[in-house]
């Protein structure tokens, strides 16, 4: 009683430290969460004398509640939106509490992860219906001078460096409602753009079966086909990677946390859109679905993952982005082979298996060929531009700081890279130099005794020697060609999709080898790993953060690799679920409809010009968004972004081709009007052609429309074009004119 007495007035005075630091900390944020987080504190003492399970479980309940309650406050002091977290902690740590008193923490588990297609069906159906999705398209706001990028978001900001989402493939993919989702489109140009081309834009075809993510802005319209571009790529990338982790694994737990480990690393979320997620979860779910070709020999089964062959081939192929498709690709299939030869017993395959591998060969096939075929001119446009060109890579471009985890990515939610973008130096999480050195201990190992699952560690630890090896020193020419290397130049996200998959296995071969930890070794690679991790970080890091920051960051990843290696899972896995929710959950905003695109000033003008005249012709000028802002509203504004170049268009004011290298690229196009010459120049970005059009050229474009940020009556006036201002705003920023034919 006197130990229980002791115990006690212990964790009441934790309580109280804990919650006046709190208060001293927290007092200028004013938030009323912080007297609840206190009680909950206090509360947690209560416990102790509940029963003698929790008792045990008293010092874990006091860790997880304390890693709640700072990654929440933290979140919602530094990102915009998020104070609606600190409701939300405190009904979590409060079912926590109930999960564990009551003892039901396994059963809720089960019952998720049986039911885990419909529970994330449900999910879908509701965030659909409400038009939830994750697009920063409220910086819409900001770039038509009519408010703050956050008044839409639930949680979280919209990011003006995720412009690729949101004022390239977003406009694309809105205008196919007024293309009637044709695969040619002239909306952003003269002589048409391929929409498949163009970020995979919902298009009727053939290839439809293999682009679920599509299907909603065909069945339901732009608002609610966002919500659902966005939940079915999040909820299946999900579901996709537990499977994967479970072929790996075979254990529920840590399947369940692997997937969150893996689709919310920075790089899955600064990266969702557009093409590199659809790479890393088309590649994953070719691992799943043919890992369950072939085993198994129940009928619905086999008819299931033919299917799903189809679709996941057709969709990897056609997501054209071969820098990441060559070595995800490769990497799956390394993998895939690896687990059925430590499966071999479970196979179940037939004659009757090789009609089914003939009709998956030749439907996909007829699909991607029906498509590949007649757009070859337009493919061969892409891969002969100047940017991005056909470029051939040998590899040896990266340095050995790649080889981590960034540990940037921990704070680039809330504060910006110093030196480079935040897409630029995310990565995935993992700890994949650490699995690569401990390897050979376990393989040599002979205590261990099932050694069959060493194949599939064996695989991977192969695979990212070589990945490393490419990255790091390169491969000859002729090497580079024959394994298709050639065509990589983001090894460094293959190698960090790769690094945690293994991660994972090290993860659960270690759990399932518990006894054959040897704790000096472990501290002896903990130790190596976190001095290569710090020695290994570049100049320019420091600029972003004192070396005090990452110092702590490395401290933490030593403390849940420690605690794992002393089989404390629990707090282990509470930290780094901490990291991935601050480096990963925080990256994209959770917002609701599409108001900045479809409820600004100027939509009802826009609206009456395009149902007056829907084939009129639009420039947008002194603007890097307004061009794909009136695409997205179904405007033709044939200076949005062009993935390659509309030479028709081009030769129309460079009739000697002057500047073909200029605009032979993919481009966002900014226009200046001027009495000048027209010139042009790529001086701002590789992917940006800067147009000084003079004004008289508009004629030659058959300019009926020019919406500018920019008074430009007096340029008009002196040369002589007739107009008509039809717009403009309530805060003079953006105005519309009609140019009137010549008399």
């Amino acid at each position: 009683m006197i130990k229980d007495k002791k115990k006690l007035i212990l964790s009441l005075l934790i309580d109280v430290l804990i919650f006046v630091l709190c208060l001293l900390s927290f007092r200028i944020a004013g938030t009323k969460y912080i007297f609840v987080y206190g009680a909950l504190l206090i509360g947690l003492n209560a416990l102790y004398f509940i029963n003698e399970d929790v008792r045990r479980k008293i010092l874990l309940l006091y860790f997880q509640t304390i890693v709640i309650i700072v990654v929440s406050i933290f979140t919602a002091l530094f990102l915009p939106n998020a104070t609606i977290l600190l409701p939300i902690s405190v009904i979590f740590i409060f079912s926590l509490y109930l999960l564990v008193v009551s003892k039901k923490a396994n059963t809720v588990f089960n019952f998720i992860i049986k039911y885990r297609y419909l529970i994330a069906l449900a999910i879908f159906v509701i965030c659909v219906c409400f038009q939830v999705h994750g697009s920063s398209v409220s910086w819409y706001e900001v770039a038509m001078g009519t408010g703050n990028p956050y008044d839409n978001e639930l949680f979280g900001a919209a990011r003006a460096i995720r412009t690729d989402e949101f004022n390239v493939q977003l406009p694309y993919y809105f205008s196919q409602y007024y293309n009637d989702y044709q695969q040619i489109s002239y909306q952003m140009s003269i002589s048409g753009q391929d929409m498949i081309l163009g970020y995979n834009a919902p298009v009727i075809n053939l290839l439809l079966i293999g682009k679920p993510f599509t299907w909603g802005y065909i069945l339901f319209g732009n608002a609610y086909g966002l919500s659902w571009y966005w939940m079915s790529k999040l909820l299946l990338g999900m579901l996709v990677y537990f499977e994967v982790s479970k072929i790996l694994t075979k254990n529920n737990l840590i399947s369940f946390f692997g997937m969150f480990y893996v689709v919310f690393s920075p790089a899955m979320q600064w990266w969702f859109c557009p093409h590199m997620y659809d790479v890393f979860f088309w590649g994953a779910a070719l691992l799943a679905i043919g890992y369950h070709f072939f085993i198994g020999d129940e009928k619905w089964k086999k008819v299931l993952t033919t299917v799903l062959a189809i679709q996941a081939f057709i969709c990897f192929i056609i997501a054209l982005f071969p820098s990441l498709q060559v070595s995800v690709g490769l990497m799956a299939v390394a993998i895939l082979i690896a687990t059925l030869v430590r499966d071999r017993k479970e196979i179940s395959f037939n004659k009757v298996d090789i009609v089914r591998v003939i009709i998956v060969a030749v439907v996909v096939c007829l699909a991607v060929g029906s498509y590949l075929i007649p757009a070859l001119d337009e493919i061969m446009k892409t891969s002969s531009t100047v940017y991005p060109g056909s470029r051939a890579s040998l590899g040896g471009d990266r340095n050995f700081i790649d080889l981590f985890s960034n540990l940037m990515c921990y704070l680039t939610p809330f504060k910006d890279s110093s030196f480079t973008d935040n897409c630029a130096v995310s990565t995935f999480n993992h700890f994949g130099v650490f699995c690569i050195m401990l390897y050979p201990f376990l393989f040599f190992n002979k205590r261990i005794k099932d050694r069959k699952d060493l194949i599939v560690g064996g695989t991977f630890f192969v695979v990212l020697l070589i990945q490393i090896e490419f990255m790091l020193f390169g491969f000859p020419e002729w090497l580079a060609k024959i394994t298709l290397f050639s065509y990589i130049n983001r090894m460094n996200l293959a190698y960090g999709l790769t690094a945690s998959l293994f991660t994972i296995w090290t993860i659960n071969f270690l759990v399932k080898n518990r006894e054959s930890i040897q704790k000096p070794l472990f501290a002896i690679l903990i130790l190596v790993y976190s001095l290569l991790n710090y020695v290994a970080l570049r100049e320019e890091y420091f600029t972003y953060m004192p070396s005090i920051y990452y110092i702590v960051a490395i401290a933490l990843l030593i403390f849940a690799m420690w605690m794992f290696v002393i089989k404390k899972y629990s707090f282990s896995a509470t930290v780094l679920s901490a990291l991935i929710f601050v480096s990963g959950m925080t990256v994209n905003p959770v917002s609701i409809g599409i108001e900045a695109i479809s409820n600004q000033e100027v939509n009802p003008t826009l609206e009456q010009i395009r149902q007056e005249d829907q084939d009129a012709t639009w420039i947008a000028v002194d603007s890097f968004y307004n061009q794909n802002f009136l695409l997205a509203n179904g405007i033709k504004a044939i200076n949005a972004v062009n993935f390659y170049p509309d030479f028709e268009k081009w030769e129309l004011i460079d009739e000697n081709h002057e500047y073909s290298d200029v605009y032979n690229r993919y481009a966002h196009i900014i226009i200046t009007l001027t009495d000048q010459p027209t010139t042009m120049d790529n001086s701002t970005a590789p992917d940006m052609v800067n147009l000084n059009l003079n004004v008289q050229d508009i004629k030659k474009w058959n300019v009926d429309y020019i919406m500018s940020t920019v008074d430009y009556s007096n340029l008009l006036d002196q040369q002589n074009i007739e107009y008509t201002e039809v717009f403009v705003d309530s805060n003079n920023y953006n105005r519309i004119y009609k140019i009137e034919e010549e008399k």
